[in-house]
């Protein structure tokens, strides 16, 4: 970051290099195209999560739905250049982007956590509880439905499944001021980032490879490529296809053997191999898991990058151990502002030391870029250059969004102070999760840094009002989401459009768009699906555990009073001691082999899952690299691309064999938990 030193490998920033001639057009049939599948992909994501209990196809950074609609766009599109009417890369593209964007938007970016957050206070609340106590009189009006009724037939269902609209567009219209704000600050943020991360650090954005591998070098793709005309990429497709379909039909036919690695119901932990009690509790999350999409990324990403992520990941496991034998062990009151020094805390607060250097380090190198867009912003300087993004205009939507978050969280009753804390909190850990999508591609990246306990224990529950400790729980919800930060999306997007000639400026249009469209088709469809059903017969991790926990939590700071957590934060500083250190070193020695990144992410719960399948892409790479050199690591980088899109695939094939049979409960991906 910044003037980092920059370790080159063989085979980095493969795909098509930089054109600076843009196309001048607006990519109006990709527009079109793109609005389509942002609508059938909303459908799509919502009926697999929510009506099936099935895989989740929209909250990953390599979507699947959005990716298997790119795929079968591809198909389509080879049939109408016989026809004379092929859309062309940019069109292709652009399609693309838009439903990347908004893919996650349906279930966990937003609707499928929405709707039961606004509901579940008063559907939930019960004496023993005291919610209606703490929270009733401190919530506006404006905020949900508040008769009682339609909270009930939110979870119970109707007899015809009509939505109460006259009790749901005011709290919906309401709600998207937060949503549009959120949105046109992330947005912002991507235009800050892009020259730096995408032509002045060159990072490798190995999930935005994939794309413009599959698309090919023509200018009008379809899927008959030169990757798809390579024999060992087939062969990668069909490995995990092969596999996928033995725990597939293990879910229909249960004589049929699985794969217990691979099957996301049998979750194989170091914890199960225990015989101790408190090491069963302490290693329960160490899972062996393989995952081939994983592997394939791993294979395209620098070496350093995920020896760092499986190897932190390792690290931590040897931590839990010196707290064993030290007997300060896991700690007490975890994940509460009373929390006591032990291994989680030492595991969370290092981890949020470390990420505050991260963020610091990355505002720092775009310290000019801030620059450029103030003096863009009040006419200084022309605002934009050709292939540049409107730094001027981005500004302009920074202010805006950020007038609308305050606006909204004082009419909400949230000292601004609060509200800006929250918010910085939020968009740090955006920053982290894009800053490893980018350099590292994974496909499911989240950071331990929730406002809504993270604030509390700095500044103590003693100093919040209950009118702050309720709109904390609001406001809180806004932003977060474990799989389904929009940030890395738009990253990814401006690499892709580089790539085909797509403005800057278009791909910001164009995602809002989306973003609006998917805020409308989701929140209909989930709300439809609903009343329809009931939310208490469909899976409770998306209606139940949402509300239950943030409420839960946030009731606890009315009994739980304490001052700053002094331990938290020496911890936390400790933490950033950690990470400047291993800055330093990465920056000034070549003999030192980790990327501080690695740190950061370690020991959550989506690096608990994919630790191992990163190890083995990094060990192939590095086999690979050791007797092939840079001409072995292309051959075989087919074979990557391959496993990625054969897993994918895979599982959208299942989903809709599940979707058919009417199968229930059964998936092919493994989730980590919505809140």
């Amino acid at each position: 970051m910044g003037r980092e030193r920059r370790r080159s490998e063989p085979g980095e920033g493969l795909g098509p290099a930089p054109e600076n001639g843009l196309t001048a057009t607006f990519p109006w049939r990709g527009a079109v195209t793109g609005f389509l599948g942002v609508a059938v992909g909303c459908v799509l994501t919502a009926y697999s999560s929510l009506y099936l209990d099935s895989s989740l196809l929209g909250d990953d950074y390599l979507p699947i739905g959005a990716f298997s609609l790119f795929l079968g766009l591809l198909l389509v599109n080879a049939i109408l250049r016989r026809a004379g009417w092929g859309l062309t890369r940019s069109d292709v593209h652009t399609a693309y982007i838009m439903m990347l964007v908004s893919a996650a938007v349906p279930v966990n970016g937003f609707a499928a956590r929405f709707l039961p957050m606004i509901t579940g206070l008063y559907y939930y609340a019960t004496p023993a509880n005291g919610w209606e106590e703490y929270f009733f009189r401190h919530v506006p009006d404006w905020i949900g439905p508040r008769d009682r009724d339609v909270a009930c037939t939110f979870y119970e269902g109707t007899i015809t499944g009509n939505v109460p609209w006259d009790s749901w567009l005011k709290p919906l219209a309401v709600w998207f001021i937060p949503f549009a704000g959120v949105a046109l600050m992330v947005l912002a943020l991507g235009i800050f980032l892009r020259r730096q991360w995408i032509e002045n650090e060159r990072l490798v954005f190995p999930l935005a490879q994939v794309a413009v591998a599959v698309t090919g070098s023509g200018n009008t793709p379809t899927i008959e490529t030169s990757l798809m005309r390579n024999r060992l990429f087939w062969f990668a497709v069909l490995v995990p296809f092969a596999i996928n379909a033995l725990n597939g039909l293990h879910h229909l036919y249960p004589a049929i053997p699985n794969i217990p690695a691979m099957d996301p119901d049998l979750k194989m932990s170091l914890g199960g191999y225990l015989t101790d009690p408190i090491q069963q509790y302490m290693y329960r999350d160490f899972y062996f898991e393989f995952h081939f999409a994983l592997i394939g990324v791993a294979m395209m990403m620098r070496q350093e990058v995920s020896l760092s992520l499986w190897f932190f990941q390792v690290f931590f496991v040897g931590v839990i151990f010196v707290f064993m034998v030290t007997g300060l062990g896991p700690g007490q009151y975890m994940y509460t502002p009373k929390e006591q020094f032990g291994y989680v805390m030492f595991a969370r607060w290092t981890k949020i030391g470390g990420a505050v250097v991260v963020v610091a380090v990355i505002l720092w190198s775009l310290r000019h870029e801030f620059v450029r867009a103030w003096r863009a912003a009040f006419g200084r300087r022309p605002v934009s250059e050709e292939g540049q993004a409107p730094l001027g205009f981005a500004f302009w939507m920074f202010v805006a969004g950020l007038a609308a978050y305050a606006g909204w969280t004082k009419a909400l009753g949230l000292p601004p102070g609060t509200a800006l804390a929250m918010l910085a909190i939020t968009l740090g850990a955006y920053i982290v999760v894009a800053r490893i999508v980018s350099e590292g591609g994974l496909i499911w990246c989240s950071v331990a840094m929730d406002p809504v306990l993270i604030y509390p224990t700095l500044v103590g529950t003693s100093a919040l009002s209950a009118q702050t400790i309720t709109a904390m729980a609001y406001t809180g919800f806004v932003p977060l989401a474990a799989r389904a930060n929009v940030l890395p999306s738009v990253m990814d997007s401006f690499k892709i459009a580089q790539g085909s000639r797509i403005r800057p400026s278009h791909v910001i249009i164009l995602s809002l768009a989306s973003l609006a469209l998917a805020f409308v088709v989701s929140l209909a469809v989930v709300l439809a699906m609903t009343y329809a059903q009931g939310g208490n017969y469909m899976p409770q991790k998306h209606y139940s555990y949402g509300p239950r926990w943030i409420f839960g939590k946030a009731a606890s700071f009315f009994t739980d009073v304490t001052d700053p957590s002094w331990q938290a934060i020496a911890t936390m500083i400790a933490g950033m001691a950690i990470m400047g250190g291993m800055y330093k070193l990465h920056r000034r020695y070549l003999w030192w082999p980790f990327y501080p990144l690695g740190f950061v992410i370690a020991e959550t719960e989506v690096m608990q899952h994919q630790w191992m399948s990163i190890a083995i892409g990094w060990a192939v790479r590095s086999l690979v690299l050791r007797f092939g050199g840079a001409a072995g690591y292309r051959s075989i980088r087919p074979a990557a691309i391959g496993v990625i899109i054969g897993e994918l695939t895979s599982i959208m094939f299942w989903f809709a064999v599940f979707a058919l049979t009417g199968t229930t409960g059964k998936s092919l991906t493994h989730g980590t938990s919505t809140w």
